[in-house]
Parts: C-alpha cells; sequence; structure tokens
C-alpha cells in the first residue's frame, strides 16, 4: 500500500513539474523593468527619451511604446508631458517593443520647501565634540 501511495505521489510531482515551471516563466515574463530619461520626442503612439546606455556606456534614445493601459502618475496625461522634462518609465518587453506600462513626472519641490529641508538637516548635525 505504502510503495502504490509513494509511486502516485512520484508520478504527481513529475507530471505537476512543467506546469510550475510555465506559470514561473509567465510570472518572469510580466515583470516590469524601469528607466528614467529626459523627454525627446512624444506621439500618441510612443515616446521617446535620452536615457544612460549600459552596455553601450552611453546615453542613447529609446523609444517606448503608449498602450491604452499606460498609467500616468504626477502628470494629468500624454499631452501634459513637456519635451525636456525628466521622466520615470516602468516598461514590459512585448513581441520585441518596450510597452510603456506606467509614465511618472517627478513632482516639483518649491524651493521654499528645499530651503526649508535643508535648514532642518543643518540644525539636526550634531555639534563637533572634539577636544
Amino acid at each position: 500500500m505504502f510503495k502504490k501511495f509513494a509511486v502516485l505521489s512520484l508520478s504527481f510531482m513529475v507530471l505537476a513539474a512543467p506546469a510550475c515551471f510555465a506559470q514561473e516563466m509567465e510570472t518572469m515574463d510580466e515583470m516590469l523593468e524601469f528607466t528614467f530619461g529626459t523627454l525627446v520626442r512624444v506621439s500618441n503612439e510612443e515616446i521617446t527619451i535620452l536615457e544612460y546606455n549600459f552596455e553601450q556606456e552611453k546615453e542613447a534614445e529609446q523609444t517606448y511604446v503608449i498602450s491604452s493601459t499606460t498609467e500616468f502618475i504626477n502628470v494629468e496625461n500624454l499631452a501634459a508631458l513637456k519635451i525636456g522634462e525628466e521622466i520615470e518609465i516602468e516598461f514590459k518587453e512585448k513581441d520585441g517593443q518596450r510597452v510603456a506600462m506606467a509614465i511618472a513626472k517627478d513632482e516639483e519641490i518649491p524651493v521654499e520647501d528645499v530651503e526649508e529641508l535643508t535648514d532642518e538637516a543643518a540644525e539636526e548635525e550634531p555639534a563637533d565634540q572634539t577636544q
């Protein structure tokens, strides 16, 4: 009886392994990548940014496809993006293209807030206690 149960269990594990591996591969395919750069061109179908290419060790233009599911963060829509702005993109590779899943523009911090943060940091620094 135990031998039949062991054989049945082993058979189930061998048959289930490919399904688990396939599911893991689908998850890996859906993983998002991240990049950032300066906006160079915008159209209704795609955007192009100037980003650092680590393989080429230089800045290069890269195009990202815009889809109906592209999410915009800290910017109302595609039309609100301006050439020369710094943006961040989460994307996935699909059929040889980089599809933008999310496009974010950093929120600008008013100069007064930056000065206030700098003043607070200076106040928190411990005094030099060397004698």
